[in-house]
């Protein structure tokens, strides 16, 4: 006890030391190495580097086509303290190695003043190097990826940007992830009166770093977006179109496009009225025309109002009041069973069971089942919700019933719709959106799956199923014929939607393979015509790429 009580004061001494040495370095810190860090920093012009987070498929492949570039930065004043004397041939040399006149470097010289700039960027390899053996002060050499390159994909999606940001798309819509705030920046540090402070040169920095640029991942596949985007530049139909693919059990977007196309490296093309390039018509609501029939006989069969079997009477005409609707082939299809009517695709027969048997509110209750009428949730501002008609007169419920009138859907919800037919009668969740994720590869915030809607019963969509295989099945009587694909079969509608004047829109949308449907795809061709002839091709041609694709895990037979 006595050698513990002699110890006490050793250690008290000690501690008191300890928390001298302490005080004294905060102390220090504050009077003098902080003031300096914190004066330096004040003395340093920066310039912001190109900071964007990328958009990226489901296997974080850069959807933009990234392609390697560079920029040169220049600070003004380090360049003309640090070649002193020699400045004209300085500024020779530099321009000589950018191959720019050098009255033209002189004057973006003049006009910087002070302030630091980017000479130029989008320079290859070689000519970076040119520039950077120079080993001209004040100049830097810095890798600046281009951002778009010319087998972007998917672009009508992703969107573009300009200086300000995002300006359309995925781009847009996550503007602020993709860019985060703060950011890296280039700083060169000077004295108080700007001359260079010898030892630190020029150097990355990061500048009030609240968050990080963040990478985008969606559900897309660039491998599928690749096959859609060549099927559609190689049809003769497919300068106005749109394509969406669909898993159907989870609603993920494994493609999107659309045409015109459009550059992201040269920003809006001039004469947009006119080319309507930059319109995403794939979120663009259109007359679905016949391939809502396909709706309206579930829909019915639903009720157990009819089945696949029930005969209905086609003379090739139908009146409501004043109104008589014409079948296009001539004297009409006679009698036809329910499923023959969508293999022929008879408008007299949907016209009898849209108006007679269901009715005005068990019509528009079955659009909206299927999703009709209303944003699918992909998060896009360019998404139009489409057109439900309101119904007031008889001529217009005739018309709804088969597709036409003032009636709208985009082809992202019609492959939703279709979804439903494909699967167990559930209308899917719509995902485009996966995850953000940090730089280091880390989950920033994921979207959630949602869990659906029962459009019909299970039942009803195996019957649907069965009766949309006759669309296809070659040597038939069915439209869609040209969409069937050889070793995998297919099944769905046809579709042509007639709009202003003339104008006659073609669709089909469909799944393959025929049995255990993996894929939903869905073809609009504008002024295409006969849905038969200008979007059954296509989607054929998609289907077949689509399932050459190595490691599908699919095996042919039907």
């Amino acid at each position: 006890m006595a050698r513990l009580r002699r110890r006490i004061p050793w250690v008290l001494a000690a501690f008191s030391f300890l928390w001298s040495l302490l005080g004294w370095r905060v102390w220090y810190w504050q009077s003098g190495v902080a003031p300096l860090v914190r004066a330096v920093h004040q003395h340093a012009l920066t310039l912001p580097l190109q900071t964007r987070g990328w958009i990226r498929d489901r296997h974080g492949v850069p959807l933009t086509d990234p392609q390697p570039a560079w920029g040169v930065a220049l600070f003004p004043a380090h360049f003309r303290t640090g070649v002193a004397g020699a400045g004209t041939a300085a500024e020779a040399r530099l321009a000589a190695a950018l191959g720019m006149p050098p009255a033209r470097l002189s004057q973006m010289l003049r006009a910087a003043g002070a302030s630091p700039t980017w000479l130029v960027r989008g320079l290859t390899a070689a000519e970076a190097r040119r520039v950077a053996d120079l080993g001209l002060p004040g100049v830097a050499v810095v890798d600046q990826p281009e951002r778009y390159g010319p087998r972007a994909l998917a672009r009508h999606l992703v969107g573009y940007v300009n200086l300000n940001g995002g300006v359309q798309g995925l781009e847009a819509a996550f503007d602020a992830e993709l860019k985060g705030s703060g950011g890296l920046h280039l700083a060169a540090y000077g004295t108080g009166r700007g001359a260079p402070l010898q030892g630190l040169g020029l150097r990355s920095v990061t500048v009030t770093p609240e968050k990080p640029p963040w990478d985008l991942y969606l559900t897309l596949d660039s491998r599928f977006q690749a096959v859609v985007e060549a099927a559609l530049d190689a049809a003769a139909w497919g300068a106005r179109a749109a394509v969406v693919v669909l898993e159907p059990h989870s609603g993920e977007v494994l493609a999107l496009a659309s045409r015109p196309q459009f550059d992201p490296r040269v920003g809006p093309p001039p004469g947009e009225g006119d080319g309507g390039q930059l319109i995403n018509r794939a979120l663009v609501a259109y007359p679905p025309g016949s391939v809502f029939k396909a709706l309206v006989a579930a829909a019915a069969l639903e009720e157990g109002l009819v089945t696949p079997d029930t005969v209905f009477d086609c003379p090739g005409h139908y009146t409501i009041g004043d109104q008589t609707f014409r079948e296009p082939v001539p004297g009409g299809h006679g009698r036809i069973t329910l499923a023959e009517a969508l293999h022929r695709s008879c408008n007299i027969v949907f016209i009898h069971l849209g108006y007679q048997v269901l009715g005005r509110e068990r019509l528009l209750a079955a659009a909206r089942r299927f999703g009709l009428g209303a944003p699918t949730g992909i998060g896009l501002p360019e998404e139009e919700q489409g057109v439900l008609p309101e119904l007031r007169w008889d001529g217009e419920v005739a018309m709804f019933a088969f597709g036409q009138g003032a009636f709208g859907a985009t082809p992202l919800q019609v492959a939703r719709a279709y979804a439903a037919l494909a699967t167990d009668g559930r209308l899917p969740p719509v995902r485009v959106v996966d995850r953000l994720t940090t730089p280091a590869g880390k989950t920033a915030e994921e979207f959630p799956r949602g869990a659906g809607q029962a459009a019909v019963s299970p039942e009803v969509a195996r019957t649907m199923q069965a009766i949309l295989q006759g669309v296809t099945q070659p040597g038939g009587v069915g439209t869609g014929q040209k969409a069937w694909v050889p070793g995998w079969g297919s099944a769905g509608k046809t579709g042509s939607a007639e709009a202003a004047g003339d104008v006659v829109h073609a669709w089909f949308v469909g799944w393959v393979p025929l049995y255990q449907p993996r894929y939903v795809i869905a073809v609009l061709v504008e002024e295409g015509g006969a849905g038969g002839e200008a979007a059954a091709p296509i989607f054929r041609a998609i289907a077949e790429g689509i399932l050459a694709l190595p490691d599908s895990g699919l095996t042919k037979g039907y």
